[in-house]
C-alpha cells in the first residue's frame, strides 16, 4: 500500500516548483518526453488498419486515447513555450 506522506511530499515539491518558472519547465519537458513515447506506443498498438481485422472497439479505443495524448501533448508544448519565453527564451530541450 503507498505511504500517503509520499503523496504529500509529491505535491509539495510540485507545488513549489509551480513557483519556479524553471523547475516548472523541467518537469514539463520531462511530461513531454513521457506523453511522446506513450503516443508512439499508442501508435503502435494501432498498427496499420490493413494489417489485421482485430478487434475493431479495441482500435477505436486505441486511436481515441492517442488523440486525447497528442491533445496534452500540444498544451505541454504551449506552456513550454511561454515558460521558455518567461526565462528569456531558453532554447528548446
Amino acid at each position: 500500500m503507498p505511504d500517503p506522506s509520499d503523496a504529500d511530499a509529491a505535491s509539495a515539491t510540485s507545488a513549489r516548483d509551480l513557483d519556479d518558472p524553471s523547475a516548472e519547465l523541467r518537469l514539463v519537458v520531462e511530461d513531454l518526453a513521457n506523453l511522446r513515447a506513450e503516443a508512439e506506443e499508442l501508435r503502435r498498438g494501432i498498427g496499420d488498419p490493413g494489417e489485421a481485422p482485430g478487434d475493431q472497439a479495441a482500435r477505436a479505443n486505441l486511436i481515441t486515447s492517442l488523440e486525447m495524448t497528442e491533445a496534452v501533448i500540444e498544451t505541454l508544448v504551449a506552456r513550454a513555450t511561454t515558460l521558455r519565453q518567461r526565462l528569456g527564451g531558453q532554447p528548446e530541450q
